[in-house]
């Protein structure tokens, strides 16, 4: 086979270059001593030392634990000489640092020693790209069509309750002007933040922004933690997960009786890292018992917010009350 290919007269420096430009990590594996060297890229997708050799067992040991049993079979598959000896590859990794989770691509090809079967791997050359980035906005970009369908499908619903309420009591003289009022409040839960270019937004107002629909509930919502100036994109998200909590306190949870209360409460956790702790408890409403079906709302609640702010998410089903927290890193949500 010739492996030759023309790249326009390159020189190895240009194409290094243009390696970087890309942000493509290279790695070479040496198969006789169980060995790979990165890069300075690809050691730091990875979170390994750069330019030196390396067991191969520590970089498999990144792969997160879902995505292993599949990549492990490709690497056994590429082993074999009879089969073909080039992959492409999509998996996650974990760095065991902070424990954060990275989406990469990687294609590899490997040389052997020998023919046929007796064939035995010598080495091989990967490259690899980072794509979280893509892989948030994908998934960002397919809740929000799935939140636009969600709440366009229960738009009139929600509006033909309001009239009929009013309708029981309001005279026709008051009628317009309350309709309008609360029209008023469900269209400002469309709106996290301010759309006048504003790169950031105070996490506060974030809540604040979602109660105001729900003002009938209002007394009995207590929000309690500092100043904190969020990254608008992050205030978006979490003003989706706020949505769902309150439409399900509102529906089944602490605001569905006359005595329920919520209280929103966060910080910054005082360690190096500094993430954003946020806590959503309820308490004086009915029992609480898990959904057995996880719908639209829990999606938002957990998988985007995992997704968009690599958030840790627990909720704790306690018959004296529903609890959500989220744990964020700093850098996810915090702005400069």
């Amino acid at each position: 086979m010739n492996d030759t290919q023309n790249y326009d007269d390159l020189t190895p420096e240009e194409m290094q270059v243009g390696l970087h430009v890309a942000k493509v990590g290279l790695g070479s594996v040496d198969y006789l001593n169980d060995t790979l060297k990165l890069d300075r890229l690809a050691a730091d997708i990875f979170d390994l030392p750069a330019a030196q050799d390396i067991p191969r067992k520590d970089l498999h040991d990144r792969i997160h634990p879902e995505d292993r049993a599949v990549i492990d079979k490709l690497v056994t598959d590429l082993l074999n000489p009879v089969d073909d000896n080039t992959f492409d590859a999509t998996h996650r990794v974990v760095r065991p640092g902070d424990g954060s989770v990275y989406w990469i691509r990687v294609r590899k090809k490997i040389w052997f020693k020998g023919t046929g079967q007796a064939a035995e791997p010598v080495k091989a050359v990967f490259a690899v790209v980072d794509i979280t980035a893509e892989k948030r906005a994908r998934a960002l970009s397919k809740t929000l069509i799935g939140e636009l369908s969600h709440r366009g499908r229960n738009v009139i619903t929600v509006i033909s309750g309001i009239a009929r309420q009013l309708h029981k009591h309001s005279t026709p003289e008051e009628f317009y002007d309350k309709f309008m009022t609360r029209l008023s409040a469900l269209a400002r839960n469309m709106y996290t933040v301010d759309s006048k270019g504003q790169s950031r937004v105070d996490l506060r107002d974030v809540f604040i922004q979602q109660i105001e629909p729900f003002e009938d509930h209002a007394k009995r919502i207590t929000l309690d933690g500092p100043s904190v100036l969020i990254k608008e994109d992050a205030g978006q998200v979490l003003a989706m997960a706020a949505h769902e909590l309150l439409t399900n306190a509102a529906k089944y949870g602490a605001l569905s009786n006359a005595d329920g209360r919520v209280l929103v409460d966060w910080q910054i956790e005082p360690s190096p890292d500094g993430k954003l702790s946020v806590v959503w408890t309820e308490r004086g409403g009915p029992p609480v018992t898990p959904r057995k079906r996880k719908g639209y709302g829990s999606q938002v609640v957990g998988t985007l917010t995992r997704m968009s702010l690599q958030a840790a998410v627990e909720t704790d089903y306690a018959p004296e009350g529903l609890v959500t927290r989220f744990v964020i890193p700093k850098q996810q949500i915090v702005a400069d």
